[in-house]
């Protein structure tokens, strides 16, 4: 097996069990900020499709193939081509910002999966300051 597909499942694993037995998300940045990340909904959007339910996956996160995509993009035949594989990525990053920016749009702050973390570090932060005050 190649190593970026065993990082992705790692990764993918580690996401689902934390997400199953915490029953919350495992995303660093919304356990921080508050705010859902560009991928905020992946997880979600593969155990929907693990289900058999591909609208549900689509709409936790319409571009949850996305990191299937870039594995097959890191093999060898494309990444020979520097300048292929570097536009080739840094268009699905684009892409990924265009769907976050929509999404956030749409959905935040009271819709799942782009819903706010009141709980996180940095709204619990701003809560203690508030209250000294």
């Amino acid at each position: 097996m190649k190593k970026s597909f065993l990082v992705f499942l790692v990764i993918g694993i580690i996401g689902l069990l934390f997400n199953f037995i915490f029953k919350r998300s495992g995303c660093l940045f919304l356990n921080i900020t508050g705010i859902p990340c560009p991928s905020c909904g992946m997880t979600r959007a593969y155990v929907s499709l693990f289900k058999g339910d591909l609208s549900q996956a689509f709409y936790y996160h319409p571009l949850f193939l996305m990191p299937i995509a870039v594995i097959f993009i890191t093999q060898d035949r494309i990444m020979a081509n520097k300048k292929l594989f570097n536009g080739l990525i840094v268009s699905l990053i684009i892409l990924l910002f265009i769907v976050y920016i929509i999404r956030m749009i749409l959905l935040f702050p009271e819709k799942e999966p782009l819903t706010f973390f009141s709980g996180a570090v940095l709204p619990s932060f701003y809560r203690f300051i508030k209250s000294l005050f």
